[in-house]
């Protein structure tokens, strides 16, 4: 059996498989202590290439980390949407899907 390792961002919070691109390939979303999201997208092979993201949270805050990731179609559009828990603002973060054809 062979295993594939890829390097994260320091202090990883939470995975979620999404299909972020709209290419019916499962891709995954890392959530970052610091509100930081990394996509590894996947492709026919099995292997993903990383893309990094950055949402408006709580840059700064030292004491409080972005917790449970998760992925859901909020608007109905057919569209994977990231939901996270960001306890630095006491808030939910949505970041709704946007077409991408990458």
């Amino acid at each position: 059996s062979i295993s594939m390792i890829y390097l994260t961002d320091p202090y990883p919070t939470s995975i979620a498989r999404i299909n972020f691109n709209n290419d019916r390939i499962d891709d995954l979303a890392i959530l970052y202590c610091n509100g930081t999201v990394t996509i590894f997208i996947g492709s026919n092979h099995g292997l993903f290439e990383r893309k990094d993201l950055s949402f408006g949270t709580h840059a700064g805050c030292i004491d409080k980390c972005c917790q449970s990731l998760q992925v859901i179609d909020l608007d109905r559009d057919g569209r994977d949407d990231l939901v996270f828990i960001d306890t630095g603002m006491n808030s939910i973060q949505i970041a709704l899907g946007l077409p991408c054809n990458e």
